[in-house]
């Protein structure tokens, strides 16, 4: 009997006019504040701007390397374009790291 009860007010919510509806999409950033370190890409050409850094050795000459937002999931990330292919980025800590 309860099955009943809940599945008559389930569509009895669904028969309703969605007119009353309002979708919002929303994203927002949780808090990194807990982390030592975090990356958002959120910042635009992160190479460009000296945040991050490709390395200048031979080894990792011609690194296809990029930045780039899933729209499918709305995510920023960097992406290493090539299989078996060395990699050298790196970015700077704010403040040291303490492994004492």
């Amino acid at each position: 009997m309860r099955v009943a009860c809940i599945l008559l007010a389930v569509a009895a919510a669904g028969s309703r006019a969605d007119a009353d509806v309002e979708l919002v999409e929303e994203s927002a950033m949780p808090s990194t504040d807990a982390f030592f370190f975090s990356e958002t890409f959120e910042d635009g050409d992160v190479f460009g701007s000296g945040g991050w850094k490709k390395s200048g050795n031979d080894k990792y000459q011609g690194q296809p390397v990029s930045v780039e937002l899933d729209s499918g999931v709305k995510d920023t990330s960097m992406l290493f374009k090539s299989a078996n292919k060395h990699y050298g980025v790196g970015s700077k800590f704010a403040n040291a790291l303490d492994v004492t």
